[in-house]
C-alpha cells in the first residue's frame, strides 16, 4: 500500500489525498506533502525537484530563547531532513537540495 510504502499511516494517505482532492485552491502545500505527491504518482520526480527547490523554507528555531533547556520549534526544512531519514528521498536528491538552500553547508 501507499501507506506502507511512504511509512506513514494510511488514515495519513487518505488525509492528504481527500484534502488535494476537495480543496486544492485552500491547500497550504507543504514539502512532506510534495514529497508524499511523487509516491502517490501525482507528479514526477522533476516537478517535485522543481517545487522544492523554489521552496522558502523556515528552519528549528528556539521556542524560548532565554531558557537554555527549551524547545525547538521545527521549520518545514525539518521535514526533508525527516524524508531522507525515512528513504522517501535519496541523499543524492537532499544533497542538490542542501546545494540550493544552504550554499555554503554543501
Amino acid at each position: 500500500t501507499i501507506a506502507n510504502q511512504l511509512r506513514i499511516s494510511q488514515p495519513e494517505v487518505s488525509r492528504i489525498l481527500r484534502k488535494i482532492q476537495n480543496f486544492p485552491d485552500l491547500l497550504n502545500r507543504t514539502p512532506r506533502e510534495v514529497i508524499l505527491e511523487l509516491h502517490a504518482e501525482k507528479i514526477t520526480h522533476e516537478e517535485m525537484m522543481r517545487e522544492l527547490m523554489s521552496w522558502n523554507y523556515t528552519f528549528a528555531k528556539d521556542a524560548e530563547p532565554a531558557n537554555p533547556e527549551g524547545a525547538l520549534t521545527r521549520g518545514d526544512w525539518d521535514e526533508i531532513v525527516d524524508a531522507v531519514h525515512r528513504d522517501l528521498i535519496d541523499v543524492a536528491d537532499y544533497e542538490e537540495l542542501l546545494r540550493v538552500v544552504h550554499p555554503t553547508a554543501a
